[in-house]
């Protein structure tokens, strides 16, 4: 899955440079939300200078390169006037407080800085839960009739509901865990497991940046279709990922942006 997921990322990639149109070679970039490197060192081919920043308790701590900083995730530890570009790829919408960040952004921007983000959609979204209630009757099955102990547990949803000092899970893990078995996850930080499909359409992250005065240089559907559950894989060439997306909608929206 983890190889799946490069290739995605490998692919946007190469879309969202090739639709920036923009000479970026002796440019200062910053990337939000940096995980596990892996796209940093690609971003330094790209640029002058590419830093990467992320908070410790990221997904990624464990496969986190050192050349990613960590940060408290409201103050971008470096000074005002700093970078070219500040660049986030699937990062904003797990972000809760997008407009105090906004400021942190415009802070350390250069005049004339840009900034590039790519987010997920509601096509997106509506794959998450089409997907998930696909694969439900599976999953059902692999809990409720696991071959093995191990199968059991590996089988099991992951709860969010961490332990309790003494070991013992709290009183909602029950609920958590059922919970987790029946819903889709809430992957972002905005709305629940279902509205999140009206704040990932892109009329919703156009009207929030323009609000927090930035002004939208581009607008514009990466043009690859994919779920967060990577359905066939590299079954479905990019050839054929970039028909879909014309029919049943990208998977992630691509804005350049500047501050007002």
């Amino acid at each position: 899955m983890l190889d799946f997921l490069h290739w995605i990322r490998d692919t946007e990639f190469d879309l969202i440079f090739s639709k920036t149109e923009l000479d970026l070679s002796d440019k200062s970039l910053l990337e939000i939300g940096a995980g596990s490197g892996y796209q940093l060192e690609m971003l330094r081919h790209k640029v002058a200078e590419a830093l990467g920043v992320d908070i410790s308790e990221s997904n990624y701590a464990e496969v986190r390169s050192a050349s990613v900083i960590l940060y408290d995730g409201h103050h971008l530890p470096f000074d005002e006037q700093r970078f070219d570009i500040i660049f986030s790829s699937n990062t904003l919408e797990h972000i809760p407080h997008l407009e105090e960040i906004h400021q942190e952004f415009k802070r350390v921007l250069k005049p004339g800085g840009i900034c590039i983000h790519v987010v997920p959609t509601h096509h997106w979204k509506l794959r998450q839960i089409f997907g998930f209630y696909l694969l439900l009757p599976s999953t059902l099955w692999r809990r409720f009739f696991p071959k093995n102990k191990h199968s059991e547990v590996s089988a099991q949803p992951q709860s969010q509901t961490p332990p309790t000092a003494e070991g013992v899970k709290s009183p909602k893990s029950a609920t958590k865990k059922l919970r987790n078995l029946l819903l889709p996850e809430h992957h972002g930080e905005r709305g629940n497991v279902f509205s999140e499909y009206f704040f990932f359409r892109p009329q919703w992250w156009k009207n929030h940046f323009e609000q927090n005065q930035w002004e939208i240089l581009k607008n514009e559907g990466l043009g690859l279709f994919y779920s967060p559950y990577g359905f066939l894989g590299a079954k479905l060439s990019l050839q054929l990922r970039k028909s879909l997306s014309k029919s049943l909608g990208s998977s992630c929206q691509l804005f350049i942006i500047r501050p007002k």
